[in-house]
């Protein structure tokens, strides 16, 4: 995984540098643009084809996901890559390892669902990265570009149909057990970004990537920040939350936390280096707490926390 990392930050150098290497072909840049046009609430896919002129040899992948900050709300997907007759199913937006033959195509398929109208003459716009590791080297990029200039039928605030509830977030505690951390765990308290919201529509609750609250979490090795990959639902009786099999993602999608369970009640998460107990708290008046826990994956950007769990818990307040 080690290894990954520091393929990563050669890439990122490539176009200023030249300087990974010196015996092998360098290439950088955007190679592609694919449009979509759609409405709000339905889902368009595209492939996006990448050929391997190599005659001779093979070209290594070694990674492909969207590049860091630029899709943000998550309404651009990365769902497989298709090696001829080999599938290589994406993980939260993230394929690894993929050899193209010579001569060979690559196929992604991509998909866009926006869960919010595009105003007037304005885009959605993400960039996926494809970083090749030999015989050439370096990151190809595909801009991918989303128009929805109406919404589907019952797409409530893009965010499916139903009744909609917002919540202020007036204090997130982000708890991380591992026995590698100085003391066992720590303890922040990150500032979020944007609303907590939800749709429900006879007790079935809706929770997508735009309605949960970004925020920061520091490790001892990087800072990353705390997207849902992808709308999840759940119950809500009017007083009490939960949301199963959530997934979280950090640093463009590179970390992933899967098996999550937000919720007013209680979430657990154990792992080989540590473990989490959190309890929220039913809707009170206009107050409520959510709570989320989950194993951190075993992941270079991590290193010292590899094994532990990371957990949040939200005070809410109801607009």
């Amino acid at each position: 995984m080690k290894r990954f990392y520091r393929f990563l930050l050669c890439a990122a150098l490539i176009s200023s540098l030249h300087a990974c290497s010196s015996s092998s072909d360098q290439v950088s840049g955007i190679i592609a643009e694919a449009q979509f046009e759609t409405v709000a609430c339905q889902a368009k896919s595209k492939i996006i084809k990448i050929r391997n002129d190599n005659t001779s040899e093979p070209q290594r992948i070694y990674g492909i996901h969207f590049e860091m900050g630029t899709n943000p709300d998550n309404f651009f997907k990365i769902e497989k890559a298709t090696v001829g007759s080999s599938e290589f199913m994406a993980e939260a937006n993230v394929i690894k390892e993929v050899i193209i033959p010579a001569g060979g195509v690559l196929e992604v398929l991509t998909t866009y669902n926006p869960r919010a109208v595009t105003p007037a003459g304005q885009h959605h716009t993400a960039y996926m990265d494809i970083f090749l590791n030999g015989p050439k080297l370096g990151t190809l990029q595909v801009r991918l570009s989303g128009k929805a200039e109406t919404a589907a039928p019952g797409c409530v605030g893009g965010g499916g149909s139903g009744t909609e509830h917002v919540f202020t977030v007036t204090a997130i505690t982000v708890r991380i057990k591992d026995k590698d951390a100085e003391g066992g765990e720590i303890v922040q308290h990150p500032t979020a970004s944007g609303a907590f919201r939800f749709t429900e529509e006879g007790g079935v609750a809706t929770l997508t990537p735009e309605g949960f609250p970004n925020f920061d979490i520091e490790t001892p090795d990087n800072t990353v920040g705390a997207d849902l990959v992808e709308n999840v639902t759940g119950t809500w009786d009017g007083s009490n939350l939960t949301f199963e099999g959530a997934s979280l993602a950090a640093a463009g999608g590179v970390i992933t936390v899967t098996g999550v369970k937000i919720t007013t009640g209680q979430s657990t998460a154990t792992n080989t280096d540590g473990s989490l107990d959190l309890t929220g708290q039913a809707l009170s008046g206009t107050t409520m707490k959510v709570v989320l826990a989950g194993p951190l994956p075993d992941n270079d950007l991590l290193d010292v926390l590899q094994g532990g769990v990371v957990g949040a818990e939200m005070e809410l307040t109801q607009q």
